[in-house]
Order: C-alpha cells, then structure tokens, then sequence
C-alpha cells in the first residue's frame, strides 16, 4: 500500500476494506541515510493532532526497514474512515538534528498487509475440497510462553489437512517424472507450501527486550507434495 499523496513529511494513504482477518501490518522505510530515529506520528485532518504511533531507529543504510503497526492498522480498518495522514518526524541519533524525509528517503514509505482468508462454510460444510488450510490459533499464555514473548499474545499458526490424489499438483509429476524406481516415491501429502512470518517482542532479561522476526511460524497456504 502506498501514498496518495505527499507533504511536509506527510504521507496520506487510502484505505480499502477488508473482509479478511489481518494477521501482520509492517510499514517499511527505505532509507539511504543511517544513524537517524523516525517518529511516526499518525495526523488528525480534522484538528491537526498528532497521534504517537512508534519510532524505529536505523543504524545502517538498508533497503527496506519495517516496523509492526498491526493494532493501529486494525483500529483503522474498523473505523472505517478511508483516508489516514502519516507524519515521520526524522532526526539525526548523535545531534537530533530534525531532517527532511526527502533529503533521507528513497522513496515515500508503504505498507505491507498479511490477511488470512480462512475456508468458508456453508451449512456447516467447508467449501475447500481435498487439501485445504484449517485455522488455528497459538496462544503464548496457555502454553506458558507469555513470561518471555510479550508481543503479541498469539499467532494463527494454522495446519492443512484433507485428501491428495496422486495428479493434483504439478510438482508431484514433476518428481514422478525424474524417478526411474516409482514405487520409491510416496504418495502426495496435504502440507503446507506456503509459510509467513510473526514479528514478536521478547525479554531476554529484565533489561534486554528486543524486536524479532521468526520466520516460517505460520501456514498460508496448502497443497499435496
């Protein structure tokens, strides 16, 4: 998701409804200067207010930085107002100088939404045949995590599961194919071929807390391999 519009180190983005459970939210910044803090700030169009939303601090010049925004982008979604004002208030680390977003950005800042769409029922039946995604939700407090992961409180990591026959994927007659002994190859499983990521907050100690990514924790998709 991109700006609409640019000013005076605001970025106006329009925002579509979805109808989809939003797992993640990361804005991304593309800086080509480091050693700087960003502020973000959402506007208020109607009063001008400033609203806190988080600050990043970047170190090294990298292409794409991100910060998790998921509560606030939910929040959005489920106000229904279409336009939002983002202001970055950029400062140098070691002057606090304030700088200009066009002197230090590559290019203006965007989103990136993860949804998962899980099947849909009706009359109780699920309308996905053979292998298909069925949610399922980790809480970190029952499985006694919650003392060291303080972001977020759980995650749809999910599972598939159904039926596969032996032509209903590509890459299964793909692997057939270069196989001189067939009877070496089992049959296609339902698993998932598609992973994403969770951004968590963890305590190390009482006085190291820091911002990960654990890649792989969550099924998006699935297929017979």
């Amino acid at each position: 998701m991109t700006p609409d519009g640019t000013a005076s180190d605001c970025f106006q983005y329009h925002l579509n409804s979805l109808d989809y459970e939003i797992i993640s939210t990361s804005f991304f910044i593309n800086s080509k200067k480091a050693n700087i803090s960003i502020t973000i700030y959402e506007i208020d169009e109607a009063y001008g207010d400033w609203k806190y939303i988080d600050r990043m601090e970047i170190r090294e010049v990298v292409e794409n930085e991100n910060i998790e925004i998921g509560n606030t982008f939910r929040n959005w979604i489920k106000s229904r107002l279409p336009n939002r004002m983002i202001k970055l208030e950029i400062k140098d680390l070691f002057s606090y100088k304030p700088l200009d977003s066009r002197e230090v950005l590559n290019s203006a800042p965007h989103f990136e939404v993860t949804v998962f769409k899980p099947n849909q029922f009706i009359d109780g039946k699920s309308n996905c045949d053979g292998c298909c995604i069925t949610p399922f939700y980790v809480n970190f407090t029952e499985i006694g995590w919650n003392d060291w992961i303080l972001y977020p409180p759980g995650f749809w990591g999910n599972y598939c599961s159904g039926s596969c026959n032996e032509k209903s994927d590509d890459n299964y007659e793909i692997m057939k194919s270069l196989v001189t002994d067939q009877s070496l190859i089992p049959k296609p499983t339902c698993a998932p071929n598609y992973y994403g990521s969770i951004d968590i907050i963890i305590a190390l100690s009482s006085v190291d807390i820091r911002r990960t990514r654990a890649h792989g924790m969550r099924a998006l998709s699935c297929s017979c391999l």
